[in-house]
């Protein structure tokens, strides 16, 4: 496709953003675009490079993201802006809808491109985030929603599956729960870091969680 008409980076999502892909992860990325970007004369140049990278992508084995978190979706590549209006949208009102997207959104890597333009962003988003007491009760109810797989006797609490029996779903009973307590200490503490492990460390240094 030739070299980028303005300056752009390649942006991951969830668990990628976080370093803590599994072998059954799906894809979530977006473009964040530079100054200069102009949607009749850049759009055409950007669609074509989000469609080679993610159908590359689901041929290399990370499968199309269900939910359309790609940057083949034009609400995936946006200006530094427009990235800001939204997050500071999720932020100010934080409804259901906007609570979801923060669970995916604010788990922002830079894997490509100017990396100073989503090193910008997320320092605002996290800066705005921990300002805003009301937002921060939402994100923590929010994480505090997953039932932990315990019983009364601590014995371990298997769902039923109808293709493999009872089971322990490890990515959402045990896995989720630690993601989502660490992503709000995280925001409570202005802690920019998408990994898990570096956002648990940050916030106990910060007084936000003991070690």
């Amino acid at each position: 496709l030739g070299a980028a008409p303005v300056p752009y980076a390649l942006v991951a999502f969830g668990s990628l953003a976080r370093s803590e892909q599994a072998l059954g992860s799906d894809q979530d990325n977006g473009f964040v675009y530079g100054a200069g970007y102009d949607a009749k004369k850049h759009e055409p140049y950007f669609a074509a490079l989000a469609a080679k990278l993610c159908d590359g992508l689901n041929t290399a084995g990370y499968v199309y993201c269900p939910g359309n978190i790609m940057a083949s979706n034009p609400k995936q590549r946006l200006s530094l802006d427009a990235w800001r209006g939204n997050f500071s949208r999720w932020i100010t009102a934080p409804e259901p809808e906007a609570i979801l997207n923060c669970t995916v959104f604010f788990d922002m890597r830079a894997v490509a491109g100017q990396v100073d333009l989503v090193d910008t962003l997320r320092a605002e988003v996290y800066a705005l985030a921990q300002k805003n007491k009301i937002f921060q009760s939402f994100i923590a109810r929010s994480a505090a929603t997953t039932r932990i797989p315990l019983g009364f006797f601590r014995n371990l609490l298997l769902e039923h599956d109808a293709v493999e029996g009872d089971v322990l779903n490890l990515k959402t009973q045990a896995i989720a729960p630690i993601v989502d307590i660490a992503r709000a200490h995280a925001l409570a503490s202005g802690v920019a870091e998408a990994n898990t492990h570096l956002r648990l460390a940050a916030s106990a240094e910060a007084g936000s969680i003991s070690a």
